[in-house]
């Protein structure tokens, strides 16, 4: 099977050369001489020689300026060049008519944008207002109007390369939910997001809001359970929020989105470090010119009260624009303690608001500052950790063996816990973004954030009413609190006939912990204590990048439209650790250095620094119906410490406590090809690719010398991920669209260093799902507008087993699920303002595991999450001005 996909990359390599010469030698190219004029006065130049009717809103083209045009060209290659920047976009509706439209997501003015709309051979926008329609013969009136209802799919667009750009011009595996989307298939958290993405694995570990990404088999650096890494190291994928990482994907984000896009494959030349699996890029919606806003309300079992709230304002015309956004969510949780210590108390619960404010300032036509400040609060009752599995022969195996019987009579949505669990989170923080227009070629952008996580809570993850492992804060305060700053200065542009397409930049993010950060573990039956005094953790980032884009029609025009990408990156990283601790249990003997508290401060610290390089190869050519591409790519996850060994005798000098930077080397190659089947516009992406994976650091289990059992992290291994991803949507008839998912990916270890990892040997690949898929129906039924639209809508998702433990163990794999999911809609009732919907998710009430808490080395216990059971709700929802 592997050697066949080895096959299928060169023969689909040979391919892309094949069809490339062949697209070269078509086209039809015409001579173009235009100047800079307005772009109404070019289209009508361009319709004029090529032949062809080019319908337009007047509206749309109003105050737009076109460069220059002095090539040969196809009407494509033509289109293409007089619309980059403006944020329009086009459709040919047949051979010789041509429509303009928004591109979906643009925001056109000002005129002079900072970033380039590319061709969408697919989707018609209705125009809503007189057609200006120029062509073959002078005279020609109006043509007849689309018809609105007939088939047609969505444009998207996504900013995967820091410059929005339609997703079918982009050479790069991307899947992009819109917020229609996301409304669609009631998308509230990252382990829903995994449901609809293909080579996407998303996993709870320590508590259930706390997601682990993996892309194509590169995610968590640590994994669950004591051990995991806190300095350096990372997550091979980074989630972003306006163009910022940011380190939450779970409740209180996924409201008033433009979009959220998963970009696979290394992504650091553009985003950075821990990007050797991809990004997830979450997009919000910008304040826009226009009044405009909605309120819902929802209401749904487990006692679930949710509103969300949006307004727009335009304060001074196209100059000072304010949009506020806000969300609330109380509902129970679904696991139920028996007792006897907090008998009848619900875990896995929501109770959070969210808000969110915008405000766009635009005092001169080249310049645009945007500055988002954002906010959620968190009041959780903790996670209901369920005992899954128990080692007899462990040091509380006797204790066990009955608590976990009466756990699986109990079933999985009890638990009996020992401590309090709390999970309080407050997090806020500012994201400020300027884009000046230089020139009509170039555009300075500077992105500055500063973001703050707090966060207070208690955990049983043991599992039972034994005191295992419980931590308990201490005071009434956050016991953590992290402030980070970043700085992003950028530039943009292009040159060489707009050839040329250039991002470079310079990046600067900075870490730290804002205040002591105290709490107690309980271990031992509640025998032995583990009191912290404080943890400081410390990180600091700089990076250095280019990438550019060049149309090799600029040195041979037979080669115009074949481009080349190339881009580089090298990041400084620095980190340190520090903490101090001391048991009570033990005549406050220090834990992380000699002596006794509080004569000695019981500190134990160390710092380390990492470099590394990641860059970008590529070759692309744009065929009349699709996009054909080959790429490279390299990225890297900075080195790091395992804090755990503060606690040992050896400390610093134990041979496993530093590890080193990991990375990977990719090869994809893809198609995105827009069509008509039968008429009915259809559009497939796919794309096969190998990587070869070095340094892999591993979350392993092993014992140290001295005979102590511990969890940490190693350079452990060398690995090769082969795949194949897939995504189609076709609209077969009006009001119905069908779309599919599917991906395919294999990973094995091909170096193991038993000295390192022993417990690595013959360990199966992790967090790598071989199979994921998903179908899904939306059908707008044909009612008279007098009703309102009516919707429905159906998807399923299916993920096969994986690997989710340090070693080979009971519990190792997360085993695999489907899930199916419905909607109804209908808006506009009655032509009023008024939305209604009706959703349910996991229709069939699937149980399920999610993650878990691996234990069983040290203290002879699993706990695991459990998703959520089938969960149904209504909402009303009011639109008003522009939006209505």
């Amino acid at each position: 099977m592997h050697d066949g996909i080895r096959s299928a990359l060169t023969r689909a390599v040979l391919g892309f050369m094949f069809l490339s010469c062949a697209a070269q030698a078509g086209g039809q190219p015409v001579k173009f001489n235009l100047p800079s004029q307005s772009l109404a006065q070019s289209l009508r130049a361009l319709a004029s020689q090529t032949q062809t009717n080019i319908l337009f809103d007047q509206a749309l083209v109003r105050g737009l300026t076109a460069r220059a045009l002095d090539a040969e060209l196809s009407l494509d290659q033509a289109m293409d060049r007089l619309l980059a920047g403006t944020g329009l976009t086009y459709r040919k509706t047949d051979e010789k008519t041509v429509v303009i439209a928004p591109a979906r997501g643009a925001t056109v003015p000002p005129a002079s944008r900072d970033s380039s709309i590319a061709t969408s051979a697919s989707r018609v926008a209705a125009l809503n207002s007189s057609i200006d329609s120029v062509g073959r013969q002078s005279g020609l009136g109006e043509p007849e109007s689309k018809d609105r209802d007939a088939p047609h799919l969505e444009e998207i667009v996504i900013t995967a390369r820091r410059r929005e750009e339609n997703i079918n011009s982009v050479p790069v595996a991307v899947t992009a939910l819109t917020s229609s989307d996301l409304r669609a298939k009631n998308i509230q958290t990252a382990e829903d997001l995994q449901n609809y993405v293909p080579s996407l694995n998303v996993s709870s570990s320590v508590t259930r809001d706390d997601y682990t990404f993996s892309l194509r088999g590169m995610g968590p650096t640590g994994g669950s359970g004591p051990g995991a890494v806190l300095a350096g190291g990372g997550t091979g994928v980074v989630t972003y929020f306006a163009d910022v990482p940011t380190s939450g994907a779970g409740p209180g984000l996924f409201y008033d989105l433009e979009s959220v896009q998963v970009a696979a494959g290394p992504q650091g030349t553009l985003f950075g470090k821990n990007t050797t699996g991809g990004a997830v890029l979450f997009v919000p919606k910008k304040p826009v010119n226009d009044f405009e806003g909605s309120i819902e309300f929802g209401l749904g079992n487990y006692n679930m009260k949710t509103a969300t709230a949006v307004v727009n304002v335009p304060l001074v015309d196209n100059t000072v624009l304010l949009r506020i956004a806000g969300q609330f969510l109380d509902r129970d949780g679904f696991t139920i303690d028996r007792g006897p210590f907090f008998a009848g108390k619900d875990y896995d619960n929501r109770d959070y608001w969210a808000l969110r404010a915008s405000l766009l300032l635009r005092p001169f036509d080249n310049l645009e500052n945007t500055t988002i400040f954002s906010a959620l609060h968190s009041e959780g009752n903790g996670d209901g950790f369920v005992l899954t599995a128990a080692n007899p022969a462990g040091a509380f195996g006797s204790l066990l063996s009955p608590i976990l019987a009466e756990q699986q009579a109990s079933g999985i949505r009890s638990t009996s816990l020992s401590a309090n669990e709390i999970d309080r989170r407050y997090n806020y923080g500012i994201i400020n973004t300027t884009r000046w227009s230089i020139s009509e070629q170039w555009q300075f952008k500077n992105i500055f954030s500063y973001q703050v996580q707090k966060w207070r809570n208690s955990e049983d993850v043991d599992g039972t009413s034994l005191v295992l492992d419980d931590l308990v804060p201490v005071g009434q305060g956050w016991h953590t609190q992290v402030g980070t700053y970043t700085e992003e200065p950028q530039i943009q542009g292009t040159a060489l006939d707009d050839h040329l397409k250039i991002t470079a930049g310079a990046y600067y993010e900075d870490g730290h912990n804002l205040a002591p950060q105290p709490y107690q573990v309980q271990v031992a039956l509640g025998n032995f204590l583990i009191n912290q005094i404080d943890q400081n953790n410390a990180e600091r980032s700089r990076g250095l990048y280019a990438q550019t884009t060049y149309d090799l029609g600029g040195l041979y025009s037979s080669l115009e439209g074949l481009k080349l990408t190339t881009g580089y990156r090298y990041t400084w990283d620095n980190y340190s650790y520090g903490i101090a601790s001391f048991s009570p249990s033990n005549a406050n003997a220090c834990l992380t250095s000699s002596g006794t508290y509080p004569e000695n401060d019981c500190a134990f610290s160390a710092s380390g620094q990492s470099g590394g390089s990641s860059w970008t190869l590529g070759l692309d050519y744009q065929l009349p119906a699709a996009l054909v591409y080959v790429r490279s790519g390299r990225g890297y996850v900075p080195g790091g410490f395992n804090p755990s060994f503060g606690f040992t005798a050896g400390g610093v000098d134990t041979p496993q406590f530093r590890f080193a930077p990991e990375s990977v080397i990719d090869v994809e190659l893809g198609i995105k090809s827009e069509f008509a089947i039968a008429g009915a516009p259809a559009q497939v992406t796919a794309d096969v690719f190998h990587s070869d994976y070095t340094n892999i650091q591993r979350y392993v289990s092993e014992v140290l010398p001295g005979g102590i059992a511990s969890n940490f992290t190693a350079n452990a291994s060398e690995a090769e991920i082969e795949g194949f991803e897939f995504q189609g949507s076709v609209a077969p008839v009006s009001g119905l669209t069908l779309t599919a998912t599917y991906s395919y990916n294999h990973g094995k270890y091909t170096k193991v260093d038993p000295a390192a990892a022993p417990s690595l040997v013959g360990v199966p690949f992790a967090y790598l799902p071989q199979n994921k898929a998903s179908v899904g129906a939306t059908y707008k039924l044909p009612l008279s507008q007098t009703l309102g639209e009516y919707s429905l809508g159906l998807f399923y998702s299916y993920q096969s087993r994986f690997f989710d433990a340090p070693s080979v163990q009971p519990f190792d794999y997360i085993e695999g699920y489907g899930l199916l999911n419905a909607r109804i809609d209908w808006n506009h009732i009655f032509q009023t303002s008024l939305d209604a919907s009706f959703f349910v998710t996991n229709t069939t009430d699937k149980i399920y595991r999610v993650g878990q808490y691996n234990d069983l080395v040290a203290n002879g216990y699993i706990t695991s999450f459990y998703g959520e059971p089938r969960m149904w709700g209504v909402q009303l929802r009011y639109r008003f001005g522009k939006d209505h």
